[in-house]
């Protein structure tokens, strides 16, 4: 149809005049496609309708959902350079991600480069790399990333399956550092907490004992000290044995009681996750490394205070048994977090409340022995 094949009628009040200058092409176009009967015509489109649409099929139907969520598949995008390197990086990163488990971060790194490059819709790389990730193929891949819904839903999905995993392989570990193991660290364990101390004694006598030998036959000034340190001087071995064979016990038995108040509260408080036997294998690491340097540190300052008679430089040795005590205690916490899974602060808010219950018990023991013994007393002395 050509504007010659027009009505009269039509045409007339758009005629040259002096009123109308030039016609009014929309309001033309409108009355024509009117008179022939075509809506929804435009004034370029008049030579171009559309034929008839074969029968809609499935892929027709994605392609839809596709369309009105995002990229369409099949139409080329114009995007600038920049933008395609990054959003190749990002694909890279994915992939990188997928191969470690990480499939949530794979996820949004995916969508980031999807929304960075649409023309991605159409790469086959990219949809191998978003069928690995999700698990789906073809265009169920490209609907979970493109629609927020289903994506979000996949996130969170990937995420509690992480978690689980995680939770599994660390429980898996920690269940290898059973009782077996915690029966040979606690046997070092002991030694050291046994002949630390009886070094400790042997190494003041004998510093002791070298800082009076010059006063020996002076017995005006061997008077005036106390017997203490003079029996000090010549402690015999058995007593030093039981001694260090009491401290060794009582290190033992603090080291379960605290450990297990660790363990109440990091199970039942704190949400981790993680076995007794494998916490005080992974405790019991460290105070057997650190100790006997600790011990080692404390000799040879407790020599150096004797010989050279209170010099500053013993501050030289006091300054390391200062910062290893620290390193020990940020270690010991370190090994709580990694057996409960839940790091390292949470680590140190354990120990924290587990000092805390202990000293609450020592405290309410102290006051029940205290009212006992007065009560005792009392009814010995006939004040009640």
């Amino acid at each position: 149809m050509s504007l010659d094949d027009v009505p009269e009628s039509v045409m007339e009040p758009y005629r040259a005049s002096d009123d109308i200058e030039e016609p009014d092409l929309d309001l033309l176009v409108g009355q024509v496609t009117a008179a022939a009967g075509i809506a929804g015509a435009s004034v370029r489109g008049l030579d171009a309708l559309e034929a008839p649409k074969a029968p809609r099929t499935a892929a027709d139907d994605i392609e839809a959902e596709l369309k009105g969520h995002g990229p369409v598949a099949g139409r080329e995008y114009n995007v600038p350079r920049e933008e395609r390197e990054r959003a190749k990086a990002a694909i890279e990163s994915a992939l990188t991600l997928q191969m470690r488990g990480e499939n949530a971060k794979a996820l949004k790194l995916l969508t980031e480069a999807l929304s960075l490059d649409p023309n991605l819709i159409n790469d086959h790389y990219f949809a191998s790399i978003a069928a690995s990730v999700t698990g789906l193929d073809g265009n169920g891949a490209l609907r979970v990333i493109i629609d927020k819904g289903q994506r979000s839903s996949f996130v969170k999905t990937a995420e509690q399956t992480k978690k689980q995993q995680r939770k599994e392989k660390h429980l898996t570990e920690a269940r290898q550092n059973d009782w077996n193991a915690v029966g040979f660290e606690l046997f070092i364990y002991f030694l050291i907490m046994m002949f630390g101390p009886i070094f400790l004694v042997l190494v003041i006598a004998q510093s002791l004992g070298g800082l009076f030998g010059d006063y020996t036959g002076n017995s005006a000034f061997m008077a005036t000290l106390p017997p203490e340190i003079v029996n000090f001087t010549t402690i015999a071995a058995i007593p030093l044995v039981l001694g260090g064979l009491t401290a060794a016990i009582g290190s033992v038995v603090g080291l379960f009681i605290q450990g297990g108040f660790i363990h109440l509260i990091s199970v039942g408080v704190l949400g981790g996750k993680g076995t007794f036997p494998n916490m005080l294998t992974l405790m019991l690491r460290v105070y057997n490394r650190w100790i006997p340097i600790l011990y080692l540190l404390i000799y040879v300052t407790i020599a150096v205070l004797f010989i050279s008679q209170g010099s500053i430089v013993v501050l030289c040795l006091v300054l390391p048994i200062v910062v290893i005590n620290f390193y020990l205690l940020f270690q010991v916490v370190g090994r709580i977090g990694q057996a409960y899974d839940y790091g390292t602060a949470m680590g140190c808010i354990a120990v924290i409340l587990s000092s805390f219950v202990l000293a609450l018990i020592s405290v309410l023991i102290g006051v029940l022995t205290g009212q006992t013994l007065n009560q005792a007393l009392s009814a010995a002395l006939g004040l009640t």
